[in-house]
């Protein structure tokens, strides 16, 4: 699925199409698109909230469903927590497949994201 790039307005597809998709799905409050009120990541409400098990399984599990709405390219199959600080910083890896298109093969593809100071990241493997 062709896309633009947000930042140069240039033709963008393949794995860097769909990161560019996560950074914006993880960076969207829930109702700040006008047209698609549902579309964004209630996960961003957690963020100054200590950092325990509990505050990270959450945290997964937002981002788990956000994926799963909102970008169908890419299947999480594992997530690993890299750190923590007290601070609530944390760093995780999120593995799981890249799909091009959903119905055929796969590739399988590794995104690193992490958390620190209201900053999602998301850099790719490849």
């Amino acid at each position: 699925m062709p896309g633009m790039n947000a930042l140069t307005g240039r033709p963008l597809d393949g794995i860097d199409h769909v990161v560019q998709s996560i950074e914006d799905i993880f960076s969207t409050p829930i109702g700040a698109r006008i047209l698609r009120e549902f579309y964004g990541n209630p996960g961003i409400k957690l963020l100054g909230e200590n950092v325990t098990e509990r505050t990270i399984l959450r945290w997964w599990a937002i981002t788990w469903a956000c994926l799963e709405l909102f970008e169908p390219r890419f299947k999480v199959k594992t997530f690993q927590l890299l750190s923590a600080d007290r601070l609530g910083a944390i760093q995780v890896r999120m593995k799981g497949e890249y799909r091009p298109y959903a119905h055929l093969e796969f590739e399988q593809a590794t995104l690193y994201v992490s958390l620190s100071d209201g900053v999602v990241s998301i850099a790719s493997a490849v």
